[in-house]
């Protein structure tokens, strides 16, 4: 079986994960939650607590190749060896959906009806609407409930700042539409922010090394690298079965080891990285629902996106670039036992 929040509390995977989380649980009664659990970021309220390593992202981002071609994938050198993340790799370990298409209208009848068309409209906004709503005893309203949606988007696959980043407006109109929303391609929005933050993390590894580490690409590394998972993760439930693979790691302390005790894990010596991850049968029957190949077909369009690697000038603001690559977009139930079935 699979981590399980209980009552009110959530597992989470971050502290700010666990600050939207909880402020959602808080401020919607149990039909809403219950329906938000059942939305395609359902199984975000099962995950066991996983910390992201600052220091494993660091040492990862001095293995960064440089791409050919403008891919879509990010290449590593890790004792000799050339592993890959790309697509694949990102849709198994979060569950995010790839295909589809990502434009939003600029305004929205949500926006107007809810913000008063407010610009520029920030985080803080939506969290403290959230709270009026239930305030006002509208907790099981659809509005509630869209707003809940609004803070798992902005909160934790894209991170925002509450305060000094803009939300997109365009999200809006696509958590208005509830159908759309749930086959939203959030994945394909994500992975393109992870790819751009990495590689201008790259430029200016200094200032990526006071950062957390992406989920994914943590919880990778777990799953290719035992000694690494070994020594800062805990594998949880039935492993082997359980989709995405996040689910299937907790990380319960931060990493207080020093920089150098961490470096030993890619040197020559260390022989353990594979290549490329395994995945089962019925995982890739999964991520071909979740649009794997028409992402793939559709890359050509996206190369202009990770060109460069950006100037030092470019380096994303530390309150702008902890893009959380996770949630997953993968209906509720379907993961909510923690096993893996095709949608």
């Amino acid at each position: 079986m699979g981590a399980k929040g209980s009552g009110k509390g959530v597992l989470v995977s971050r502290r700010s994960d666990l600050a939207v989380l909880n402020k959602i649980r808080d401020n919607l009664d149990d039909a809403n939650f219950e329906k938000i659990k059942g939305s395609c970021f359902g199984h975000l309220f099962q995950q066991p607590e996983f910390n992201c390593q600052g220091q494993l992202l660091a040492l990862l981002l001095k293995k960064l190749q440089r791409h050919s071609g403008g891919r879509m994938r990010m290449s590593f050198k890790i004792n000799d060896d050339i592993v890959e993340f790309g697509p694949k790799e990102f849709a198994v370990m979060t569950g995010l959906r790839l295909a589809g298409n990502t434009e939003t209208p600029s305004t929205s009848a949500f926006h107007s009806e809810v913000f008063n068309n407010k610009k520029p409209l920030y985080f803080v906004d939506i969290e403290k609407k959230l709270e009026a709503t239930h305030k006002a005893g509208q907790d099981g309203s659809e509005t509630s409930y869209k707003l809940a949606l609004l803070l798992v988007v902005y909160g934790i696959l894209l991170a925002k700042d509450r305060t000094s980043k803009a939300v997109t407006l365009g999200y809006l109109h696509v958590v208005d539409d509830g159908q759309r929303f749930n086959y939203f391609p959030w994945g394909k929005v994500t992975y393109e922010f992870l790819i751009k933050s990495m590689e201008q993390a790259r430029s200016c590894l200094a200032r990526a090394k006071r950062k957390e580490g992406r989920r994914a690409i943590d919880a990778w590394l777990y799953e290719i690298m035992p000694s690494i998972a070994n020594r800062y993760a805990v594998s949880v439930g039935a492993a082997g079965n359980m989709f995405p693979r996040m689910l299937r790691w907790s990380v319960p302390k931060t990493m207080t080891t020093v920089y150098d005790e961490v470096r030993p894990f890619f040197s020559k010596k260390n022989s353990e990285a594979k290549r490329p991850l395994e995945m089962s049968a019925e995982e890739e029957h999964i991520l071909l629902d979740l649009g794997l190949h028409d992402f793939k077909e559709s890359i050509e369009s996206l190369r202009d996106a990770v060109d460069d690697y950006g100037s030092s000038d470019d380096c994303l603001d530390s309150s702008d670039d902890e893009i959380s690559a996770e949630g997953a977009n993968v209906k509720g139930k379907r993961k909510m036992d923690g096993t893996m079935s095709s949608p």
